[in-house]
């Protein structure tokens, strides 16, 4: 059992043997129509050896994104029930939706107790049993109707496994951190040098000071962001910003704190001197013309974006 992040364009390309071409690439048309009906780009997948589809783990994980699961925790999911499902094939010769509450409790026991090399930390171990818990109760649901009832995920002593120790960093080590290890400053030799300083620490800022997750801070748009001198920030030091439903945990829409320090400080500066030196050297490259599939947006008032070819 295979596990790889899916590419849509994967299958398109021009097929070449020798310098000849035995498969041309797609039509752009045909690309176009067939974009809607492709799974999401790097949507974890899993395959059996013999190359046909898991279809009870990708049809989960496909839920999962459509329940406001993010990609990195459905990827998560997916290795945990990969690993889990290589354990029964090999040690009970059984298939995940054949698995019994006893077959849990063995494999429990194995991954807490067993030999060091397949041992979990405690945090893992709860990871791995709430991704257990999750599928076979999507598995058990009126919806999937793949199993009657649910084997047994959780147990008794599970309460006392040992948590990983999590401790808060002072604010002070974390400045520290964003202008000595982000951005560099007070080192003269290239040991601590980074490609893109501003925008590592604009996206450092931006986590710590508004609480949003790392998926919906790679999903905001430029144009979402307020600048230094928008008006929202006439009289006050910080605005709220919207997160769309469609980049949040849950599918759930909230608001978040955007301070106009990082504003001026850090997304501005990153767009003014940092961004624009990579746009401009992206657009002398070829820019556009080298995408697959380029997604044309232009602002349209407001907050809105326009994309080529919407109405």
């Amino acid at each position: 059992m295979h596990l790889f992040p899916f590419d849509p364009w994967l299958g398109v390309e021009p097929i070449l043997l020798d310098g000849t071409m035995i498969r041309p690439a797609l039509d752009d048309s045909i690309k176009q129509d067939a974009i809607k009906y492709l799974p999401e780009t790097n949507l974890p997948s899993l395959l059996h050896s013999d190359g046909s589809p898991v279809v009870e783990v990708n049809s989960f994980i496909t839920f999962l994104r459509s329940d406001g699961v993010s990609l990195a925790s459905a990827g998560h999911y997916a290795r945990d029930l990969q690993v889990f499902a290589r354990y029964l094939r090999d040690a009970r010769s059984k298939s995940l939706l054949d698995a019994s509450s006893a077959d849990v409790g063995k494999y429990r026991s194995l991954r807490l107790e067993g030999p060091g090399e397949l041992r979990l930390s405690g945090s893992s171990w709860k990871r791995t049993s709430a991704a257990l818990t999750r599928f076979y109760q999507w598995a058990a649901s009126e919806d999937a109707g793949l199993i009657s009832v649910a084997p047994k995920t959780r147990f008794r002593r599970d309460g006392a496994v040992a948590e990983d120790t999590i401790r808060m960093i002072p604010l002070e080590d974390y400045v520290l951190f964003r202008d000595q290890g982000l951005l560099g400053g007070g080192y003269a030799n290239g040991i601590t040098h980074r490609r893109n300083p501003m925008r590592d620490a604009a996206f450092a800022e931006l986590l710590v000071t508004t609480g949003v997750r790392l998926e919906e801070g790679a999903s905001l748009l430029i144009g979402e962001l307020p600048t230094t001198n928008a008006r929202v920030f006439h009289g006050c030091r910080s605005t709220m910003i919207d997160l769309p439903a469609r980049i949040t945990k849950g599918r759930k829409p909230r608001s978040v704190p955007f301070p106009r320090r990082v504003a001026s400080n850090f997304i501005d500066a990153y767009i003014r001197e940092e961004r624009s030196q990579l746009v401009d050297r992206w657009r002398r490259a070829g820019g556009v013309r080298t995408m697959r599939q380029p997604l044309i947006g232009t602002l349209a008032g407001g907050q809105r974006v326009l994309i080529k070819g919407e109405r």
